[in-house]
């Protein structure tokens, strides 16, 4: 998987509005000045680089916790319906990133 590293950062125009995600790299991407969630759609955008960095993250340390921890008697972290949910939801997002999901 391939993308312009980050950090990302909005740009504001004339008009103070959020126009632009850059990199050091260049435009990531426009930010239509008529879109009502621009500002918020922008700060997403550009927090996707850390993003995507901290669930991969938290799914490595997530796992190896469970790991750790079932290691203790009597200890069920990974068949933890709270634990599946979230660990699923931080794996399919990263799956997403990756493209092997839709």
């Amino acid at each position: 998987m391939a993308y312009t590293p980050g950090p990302w950062r909005t740009y504001r125009d004339k008009n103070k509005r959020v126009s632009q995600i850059m990199s050091d790299y260049g435009r990531i991407c426009t930010i239509h000045p008529s879109d009502a969630n621009g500002e918020d759609n922008a700060r997403l955008i550009a927090a996707a680089p850390e993003l995507l960095e901290a669930a991969e993250e938290a799914s490595q340390m997530m796992h190896a916790l469970a790991v750790n921890l079932e290691r203790i008697p009597g200890t069920r972290v990974r068949s933890n319906p709270s634990y599946q949910r979230v660990r699923d939801k931080v794996d399919r997002a990263v799956a997403k990133v990756k493209g092997e999901v839709e």
